[in-house]
């Protein structure tokens, strides 16, 4: 069994609990989806470059990020983007489960859109959506 530490009562190293990363997913996942048509994992990543995504067919071995969108992210806004995109994730209205947890060969990519100013974020957002087709 795995156990956690309670951080408030443990004199215990935090690094000796961290979880370590599986396979190729070395940035924060905003959503993992299971696609009908293949039985596939997909992985939807935001990092430094734009939005990625990467399959499995186990969630444990992982194929390597392959950017899908170049788009400037959270965190590398700079000054030269009005906006910067956060949080993508996969989602198909005609999932048939309650959680909408599997994805047909299309599907709607939804995003929240960050709005810059002076070079930092502002309060702005936006919830957007494309339509993406998979294959």
């Amino acid at each position: 069994p795995v156990r956690f530490n309670d951080p408030y009562r443990s004199d215990e190293a935090p690094a000796a609990h961290v979880c370590t990363a599986v396979g190729a997913l070395k940035a924060p996942v905003s959503g993992i989806v299971r696609q009908r048509t293949t039985g596939l994992y997909i992985a939807t990543l935001a990092a430094t470059g734009g939005v990625f995504v990467s399959t499995s067919p186990d969630l444990i071995v992982w194929s390597p990020p392959r950017l899908v969108w170049p788009v400037p992210v959270m965190g590398q806004q700079g000054c030269d983007n009005p906006w910067t995109l956060a949080y993508p994730v996969l989602l198909d209205s005609e999932a048939p489960g309650r959680n909408f947890d599997s994805v047909g060969d299309e599907a709607w990519l939804y995003y929240a859109r960050l709005w810059t100013e002076a070079c930092g974020l502002t309060m702005k957002r936006d919830l957007m959506r494309v339509r993406v087709r998979l294959g």
